[in-house]
């Protein structure tokens, strides 16, 4: 993957500063909880039922729940 990165002074065009920000800092919110679900879905699925956490469970949950209106 390529990236370009853009410098964007703060004081000459604050208002597109700001929205950089916090587009970015959403962006990067997104990718935290998207790592997250995986990460318990992958450690959950491979434990017995009984032996799950709860963020294991809610996100195995969570998950079905898509499949099933998906369908």
């Amino acid at each position: 993957m390529h990236t370009i990165s853009i410098f964007v002074d703060q004081n000459r065009m604050p208002k597109l500063a700001s929205y950089f920000e916090c587009q970015t800092h959403l962006a990067k919110n997104l990718r935290n909880s998207a790592n997250f679900i995986l990460h318990n879905l992958r450690t959950g699925l491979k434990k017995a039922p009984v032996d799950r956490t709860s963020n294991e469970n809610e996100v195995i949950e969570t998950v079905r729940i898509g499949i099933e209106m998906a369908n």
